[in-house]
């Protein structure tokens, strides 16, 4: 993840007001969604990076925040999508080749 988890006082600040006005039932999605990929590792990789950034934060909640953070970015989002369009274009050559 090339998302950056360190704040200062300010994007804290920031966040707690961004916090009162998130939707819970998106919130909770979120984590729910992320659980499910961590559990099931994918994109590949996504358990060992979480992993490292909970070892670094000392706590789960604060490393799941971090990861729904860059999700939010747009940052796993781009990442997953630039993986599906080369499996794409991997299967869609690979089909070709069969013909």
């Amino acid at each position: 993840m090339r998302c950056s988890t360190r704040r200062s006082d300010t994007s804290s600040a920031i966040t707690r007001r961004r916090a009162a006005t998130v939707n819970p039932f998106l919130h909770l999605s979120l984590h729910l969604a992320v659980a499910e990929q961590l559990a099931i590792d994918q994109p590949p990789g996504i358990r060992a990076q979480f992993e490292r950034l909970r070892a670094a934060k000392g706590d789960e909640h604060a490393a799941l925040h971090a990861v729904l953070e860059c999700l939010g970015r747009g940052d796993l989002a781009v990442a997953a999508h630039e993986r599906t369009a080369r499996t794409a274009r991997s299967t869609s050559s690979a089909c070709t080749r069969a013909r």
